[in-house]
């Protein structure tokens, strides 16, 4: 029997269940079909979307309501997007806001208003002014990615193949596979939407000790990095030149290969055997970077592998070009359905396993699921084989709930800045050209719930180049406040004493030890961070990214004194508060300790 519209309400919010959803490639043209005519079976909900029959399930929590779609064809269709369009009502209307996430790593993530949201992946919340509204999170990331489209009076969550670089690519090709079943969806609603995602998010982390903290080279260095400089950073490391990082963790980034793709050491680096174990008898891990996708053009791979290792262009039926990263030129893409290439890729990380690494930060990973994320799935699976299981495994450039429990720690958002040469000396620097430092917080903010997931990586905290004090205050704090992996990037040879105290500064990496600050319900039409940030009964920071001073009252907890952790002042708390005066972009951060 046909059935009015559902409507999936919730204590919080409802969602009106509009219509199932497709978009077919047939022949030579996409068509979109939708079918809203529902009906009851096996007490699931069932109606035709142009050649597929869909049927929803659904099961009934406390606060929560989880959906699984599965479709059947009565014809042969390529499948580009499936899923379901719902109209949300939160109280009583469309939301004022959208709690949005990006597909990986360096993409924006934060809220932004109902009828300005973009594309939202992997989880999507609505919310009204206040805060209150529905959550709405994929479970699972096995075989399928979930984007949600989002305005102007609907949500649409859809199961989607992997953004590739050549074009929209099937989530199902019905010829082959006659039946398809989605990700599990989960919708939640309460009184805070981002403490719904939060508690949404499926336990999939599998590391559960301290998350790492230390120094990188990339972005003082960059590719100009060699054996002397990471040594030299790795005594002043050792001697508490950036504050007690200890174990510190010493990784050597991009400009230590030969080629992307020929992942063997250069003539900077003529021992890595004995950098390692120089490392090791300093009492540091040994850490390096490499990007296990990308084959460089020009490497030794690209000509001596088979054809079959690389991805096709599915326009020209040549090799895939990545789109993505083409700073060092044409960049191949590996192809890890092939056997093959996941035995290279166990076979590199073992050798490097072996001369001594045991920190591994493993990039660009979103080109490693072009070819669908079962196949991904599994090329990770065969790093981890030649890492071996007791080593970290950090990723980046990483759509964010494929690696959930496959790896240790994620990126979760964008590079802090760029190593670039000074103008007038020609050595290189850490470089800001615009607005990184608040993305990077604004992210931060947006994903310091990921820990469900994996240990989070807010990128490094940075205190010299062309970076403001003010600035670079931001972002040391930021980085502690995420609570996940905390490291220091600046060559620390040359950085000059007023920027070294900052890095030194011992009260961050304890708080970065504390885990992660929880940011107010501050949302802004333009999608700045939220400025005012807490840590129940241990920390306030209070942030200012506009062009003028203000005055901010912090209420101060019984039994706590409150000490300015960048001017080591102790403030004198007046009717249980303290008043701080920040400046234009800079940040005020108070800790409370013990009476």
């Amino acid at each position: 029997m046909d059935a009015a519209a559902p409507e999936l309400r919730l204590a919080g919010g409802a969602l009106e269940l509009v219509a199932a959803v497709c978009r077919l490639r047939q022949g030579d043209k996409v068509v979109e079909a939708a079918g809203d005519r529902w009906s009851t079976e096996d007490g699931g909900l069932v109606c035709d979307a142009g050649p597929l029959r869909i049927r929803v399930g659904l099961r009934w929590g406390r606060r929560r309501l989880d959906l699984r779609l599965t479709a059947r064809a009565a014809a042969a269709a390529e499948v580009l997007a499936i899923g379901l369009s719902f109209r949300p009502a939160i109280a009583g209307g469309f939301p004022n806001w959208v709690v949005y996430d990006g597909y990986q790593s360096w993409d924006s993530a934060g809220i932004l208003p109902w009828d300005a949201a973009p594309t939202s992946w992997w989880r999507c919340g609505l919310a009204d002014s206040a805060g209150s509204g529905v959550a709405l999170t994929a479970l699972s990331a096995a075989r399928h990615a979930t984007r949600f489209d989002l305005g102007p009076d609907e949500v649409r969550w859809l199961q989607v193949a992997p953004p590739a670089g050549g074009g929209d690519q099937p989530v199902w090709r019905t010829a082959t596979t006659p039946n398809f079943e989605a990700e599990p969806l989960r919708l939640a609603a309460g009184p805070d939407v981002r403490e719904l995602l939060a508690a949404s998010l499926p336990k999939l982390a599998r590391t559960s000790g301290a998350p790492p903290r230390g120094w990188l080279s990339w972005y003082h260095l960059g590719i100009w990095v060699d054996a002397a400089a990471v040594l030299a950073n790795s005594a002043l490391l050792a001697e508490g030149a950036a504050g007690d990082l200890r174990p510190a963790v010493v990784q050597i980034d991009d400009g230590w290969q030969i080629a992307y793709g020929d992942w063997r050491p250069n003539t900077k680096f003529p021992d890595l055997a004995s950098l390692c174990a120089e490392l090791g008898r300093r009492r540091q891990v040994p850490g390096i970077w490499t990007a296990p996708f990308l084959v460089s053009a020009g490497a030794d791979l690209a000509g001596t592998a088979p054809e079959a290792w690389f991805l096709r262009d599915p326009a020209s039926g040549e090799r895939l070009v990545d789109q993505q990263h083409t700073v060092f030129g044409p960049m191949y893409v590996l192809d890890p359905r092939e056997a093959g290439v996941r035995r290279h890729l166990t076979a590199v990380f073992r050798e490097l396993r072996q001369l001594g690494f045991r920190y591994f930060k493993i990039d660009f990973l979103y080109a490693g699921a072009y070819s669908g994320l079962p196949a991904f799935r599994q090329a990770l699976q065969a790093i981890r084989r030649g890492t071996g299981t007791d080593a970290y495994l950090l990723a980046c450039g990483a759509p964010a709930l494929p690696v959930a429990g496959l790896v240790d720690g994620c990126r979760i958002g964008p590079d802090t800045c760029t190593p670039w040469p000074d103008l007038t000396t020609g050595e290189p620097q850490p470089t800001f050209f615009g607005d990184e430092v608040r993305n990077v917080i604004r992210n931060v903010a947006a994903h310091a719930d990921l820990a469900r997931w994996f240990q989070t990586d807010p990128d490094v905290a940075v205190a010299g180049g062309t970076l403001s004090l003010g600035r670079a205050r931001q972002l040391l704090t930021a980085v502690a406040l995420c609570g996940g992996l905390y490291f220091v990037s600046d060559d620390l040879r040359v950085l000059d004493p007023e920027r070294l105290a900052l890095v030194a500064n011992p009260a961050l990496a304890a708080i970065a030890a504390g885990g992660p600050a929880r940011p107010d319900w501050e949302p802004e039409a333009g999608d700045l961070p939220p400025r005012t940030w807490r840590r129940v009964q241990d920390l306030v920071a209070v942030f200012n990214f506009g062009r003028n001073r203000f005055e901010h009252r912090i209420d101060v907890p019984g039994g706590r004194l409150a000490h300015d952790v960048w001017s080591g002042e102790q403030l004198r708390a007046r009717q249980g508060a303290v008043k701080v005066s920040v400046g234009p972009d800079d940040v005020c951060l108070i800790r409370f300790d013990p009476s």
